[in-house]
């Protein structure tokens, strides 16, 4: 394909979102038309504290969506936080959810201690317990246990 034809199947995500609304779309469309329609609006929204609101995940069978907010940005060595906020595909947040965090560093196949976030409010799950004990690269594995079934995403990080 000639790269100028390429370039004009390309939309704006403000197109992408019209486009979906039109019909009754399959998940996972849903759930790119949100996830492009958060990108579109998001600025740099880090607050003075380091929580970054823009880190959006989409979970592997595209039943839930979550953002991630991480302190500090980026991660550390030693005992960090996260914040987590989990919706449904209509944008709902998520109630009688469990979740569970295992830190792991995929280079050594070893992780730290899982995490089990407290639940703060309907939907948003926190934890200052998310402990690295070395810098590298490490997956943060979100497992959701809630009402649309077992689910899980894998959030990618650069410790320092």
């Amino acid at each position: 394909m000639d790269p100028r034809q390429k370039l004009s199947t390309v939309r704006s995500p403000r197109a992408a979102q019209a486009s979906c609304s039109n019909r009754r779309p399959p998940v996972l469309i849903t759930t790119t038309c949100l996830l492009a329609a958060l990108a579109a609006g998001c600025a740099d929204t880090r607050s003075e504290d380091g929580f970054d609101p823009t880190d959006h995940h989409v979970s592997e069978s595209g039943a839930y969506l979550l953002t991630a907010e991480r302190n500090p940005d980026p991660p550390r060595v030693g005992v960090n936080s996260i914040a987590l906020d989990l919706l449904d595909v209509d944008g709902n947040a998520m109630a009688g959810v469990d979740v569970r965090i295992e830190p792991w560093m995929p280079a050594h196949g070893h992780g730290t201690t899982i995490v089990h976030p407290e639940k703060v409010e309907a939907g948003r799950y926190a934890t200052e317990d998310l402990y690295f004990n070395m810098p590298g690269s490490w997956q943060i594995r979100i497992l959701i246990d809630g009402p649309d079934g077992e689910d899980r995403t894998v959030i990618d990080y650069e410790v320092q």
